[in-house]
């Protein structure tokens, strides 16, 4: 099954340990945020155009990211401050309404173009 999402990916790794704490910087950078999700849309995208996934995958997938952004990346943004508290370091940072709501319309405007 066909599912890219960098920003579950890499907490993942930050979770398991597999990554530098210091990589909860760019997990609470909303800028970064929303350029992540930006290029999921355009790699799932570009996996659709060179054939190498199909409609349904490629839709499926957007609709799941859409569904994440929506309801669990407030969740895990926080999650992120968490590790990173636990480890020594403040991050001050929190996520805006706006940017779920950016990123969201975002993939709508991508599905709609397929």
């Amino acid at each position: 099954m066909l599912y890219i999402n960098t920003f579950l990916d890499r907490l993942g790794e930050l979770v398991r340990g597999e990554k530098n704490i210091e990589l909860a910087g760019e997990l609470t950078d909303q800028k970064r945020i929303v350029d992540m999700f930006r290029r999921d849309c355009e790699e799932i995208l570009e996996l659709y155009k060179n054939g190498k996934a199909s409609h349904d995958e490629v839709r499926k997938n957007l609709h799941l990211l859409k569904t994440y952004v929506v309801s669990q990346l407030s969740l895990h943004f926080e999650k992120v401050k968490e590790l990173a508290k636990s480890k020594g370091i403040e991050i001050n940072a929190n996520l805006e309404p706006e940017v779920v709501n950016e990123i969201a319309l975002y993939i709508d405007k991508i599905e709609k173009e397929l």
